[in-house]
């Protein structure tokens, strides 16, 4: 059967047809890549952080009206809710935007700074794989201070989640 909306199918090029990327880019691209993915896990764990305070926020809600929650499971909630603080408080910092390599400005902070006619003159002065090695070593340096955070992040998260598991066995035992 034929299917007008089916992607059709390309021809197989030969190698001597191959196009040639650049290597220097393809590393770029890469960088860019990898912190699309840390963003993209920042928030999720944020996300995640905010679900588990609003399960302590009912929990401490409950335990005002009708429920007492026995004092290690207070103890381990209030202490989870620092932690799960400090998670989004760490995420912050990962988000937060990053203007540069060694303080200068690059990129979109750069050129916001510029008329069209500073950056055409600019961009045409300068050699393309220099500004594509600067874009690679910016974009590192901003996906490795992701990681390292998200790092710090996720031993806060598994920390606030083993507190809270205390604290639902500490009132379950009561």
């Amino acid at each position: 059967m034929f299917n007008l909306f089916a992607p059709r199918p390309k021809p197989p090029m030969r190698p001597d047809q191959a196009p040639q990327r650049d290597l220097l880019q393809e590393a770029a691209d890469d960088a860019m890549a990898v912190l699309h993915r840390a963003d993209t896990t920042n928030g999720t764990l944020a996300a995640l952080s905010g679900v588990l305070l609003t399960v302590i926020a009912a929990g401490v809600g409950l335990s005002d009206q009708d429920a007492v929650f026995p004092a290690p499971a207070r103890i381990a909630m209030g202490t989870a809710a620092v932690l799960l603080a400090a998670v989004l408080v760490v995420l912050a910092t990962a988000i937060w935007p990053h203007r540069g390599v060694g303080g200068r400005l690059s990129g979109v902070p750069h050129y916001a700074q510029c008329d069209p006619k500073q950056v055409a003159a600019e961009l045409t002065a300068t050699d393309r794989q220099a500004w594509t090695s600067e874009r690679l070593v910016t974009l590192s340096q901003i996906a490795v201070r992701k990681h390292r955070r998200q790092r710090i992040a996720l031993m806060l998260l598994a920390a606030a989640g083993l507190l809270l598991a205390t604290a639902v066995i500490a009132t379950v035992a009561a």
